[in-house]
């Protein structure tokens, strides 16, 4: 029989500390955080009250890291650790910038740039515009003088006639139309309010520091040295989006942040150096990046697909080295001691997997399938499937170890490894019932375990991508 310990509405279990954590909503419909120990689930302690989001909970500590929201509509971010009072962290917070490592941790405060959504669009139609008037009817109808004949009595006679040009005026009319769109479209403009992003910072022993005003997007970020690669724009020299190539206000938001994107330069921070733009030759075109276990390789994929190392030193990028020129598209660097580069190349329409190890490439297969790849680190193995057909949802399974690659099985919908239990794939996959036959590799012949199986129950392991 189930305790019912309170009605809750969200909770996470906490093994190590073996506590529980959960929310409840009041009668004013606050989010309350309440903690029970498993010792005593009957006593319940309220942790705070109008809680706005869990972010994080230490599951070797029991710490939890909340924001809850003020009575200015802003936001503050908290930490609790069990059986002790909440402690206020940092305000205008927005959201965690990756994870917290021992009480570090990268944030967005929530200082937004609000402009006119005008300000970022250049009127390229404005002078051409104010020269289209609606069109009147008497502007498209001239006087003739023309040759007619008498309906009643056949003989011909001259006339003044007035032409109406039905297509000019019907021409005219859908400019004008056009043009009326657009004058509300700059009047939406002028309306709405463009929000550039908050400010990067970083926490560090009680202290933020203002990383920069606003940024575009993070490459790689470590709380605990407290090193962040990330690109911004100089928004003031950032390029307008054109209103001729406009047609909603959400368009203009996407296309301006696009062309931010692509305006958007490298910078690196650490706490020892500070903020230092990255050139050609420390990184400035990097769009991914990744960094060795031991923190002295940085690999990254640079604009136009190439595949490049540096050598970290004092935390600057130095010694660029190429590894690929080109078409690399996704990199996944591997620890658990194992000095790999996994990345996938474009290549005859489709996707290559390949490893760098002891300084050089080689490509594990051709047509491999980017979304089922999964690296098994406790046996150094990858596993992966090619020939994938998305009508069968299936493909071929193979497993690469030691250099070599080995065929498992074909038509696998699914499959999922662990150390203890072996190799599990699903084959025979329906589609219109969403099922299929279960089987366990072993280590001779295959044995089939179950049938009209949907799902597999995996536990957490490094997928590529």
């Amino acid at each position: 029989m189930g305790l019912e310990i309170d009605r809750q509405i969200d909770y996470n279990y906490i093994d190590k500390p073996d506590l529980l954590y959960y929310t409840v909503l009041d009668e004013q419909n606050r989010k309350i955080i309440k903690m029970a120990k498993r010792s005593n689930f009957d006593k319940k302690t309220e942790i705070d009250t109008d809680v706005d989001y869990i972010w994080r909970i230490n599951r070797e500590t029991g710490e939890v890291h909340y924001a809850k929201t003020t009575s200015t509509g802003i936001k503050d971010l908290y930490s609790v650790l069990p059986d002790q009072s909440p402690t206020h962290l940092v305000s205008n917070f927005e959201g965690l910038v990756l994870d917290i490592h021992e009480g570090s941790f990268f944030y967005r405060a929530n200082d937004p740039t609000n402009q006119p959504l005008s300000n970022v669009v250049i009127d390229d139609l404005v002078e051409s515009d104010a020269a289209i008037k609606e069109p009147k009817e008497e502007d498209f109808t001239t006087v003739e003088r023309r040759r007619l004949i008498n309906y009643w009595t056949g003989d011909p006679y001259e006339a003044d006639v007035e032409v109406f040009d039905e297509s000019g005026f019907d021409k005219a009319e859908e400019r004008y139309q056009e043009k009326v769109k657009r004058d509300n479209l700059r009047r939406e403009l002028k309306a709405r309010s463009f929000d550039f992003s908050g400010s990067l910072n970083y926490f560090n022993e009680g202290q933020s520091v203002v990383i920069k005003d606003s940024y575009e997007s993070i490459l790689w970020a470590d709380a605990e040295t407290g090193m962040i690669l990330y690109k911004s724009t100089d928004y003031t020299a950032a390029p307008k989006v054109p209103l001729s190539e406009v047609s909603f206000p959400e368009q203009a938001i996407a296309e301006y942040k696009g062309k931010l994107s692509e305006a958007a330069e490298a910078y690196l921070f650490t706490p020892r150096t500070g903020t230092i733009k990255l050139d050609k030759d420390s990184g400035a075109s990097l769009v991914q990046v990744t960094v060795s276990v031991d923190g002295q390789k940085l690999y990254g994929i640079e604009k136009g697909g190439t595949l490049v190392s540096f050598d970290l030193e004092e935390g600057l990028p130095v010694h660029r080295k190429v590894l690929e020129e080109s078409d690399v598209y996704m990199i996944n660097y591997m620890t658990e001691g194992k000095e790999k580069l996994l990345y996938f190349k474009n290549s005859n329409g489709g996707s290559a997997l390949y490893v760098h190890t002891n300084g050089a490439s080689h490509k594990i297969s051709e047509g491999v399938e980017y979304y089922s790849n999964i690296y098994y680190p406790e046996l150094d193995e990858i596993y992966y499937l090619t020939a994938y057909d998305s009508d069968e949802r299936a493909g071929t399974l193979y497993r690469y170890q030691n250099g070599k690659s080995v065929k498992v099985s074909d038509h696998v919908h699914d499959f999922y490894y662990n150390e203890s239990s072996g190799l599990y794939y699903i084959i025979n996959y329906d589609t219109s019932q969403g099922t299929g036959d279960l089987i366990r590799a072993g280590d001779g012949k295959p044995e089939q375990v179950a049938d009209r199986v949907r799902v597999m129950l995996e536990e957490p392991v490094y997928v590529l991508f």
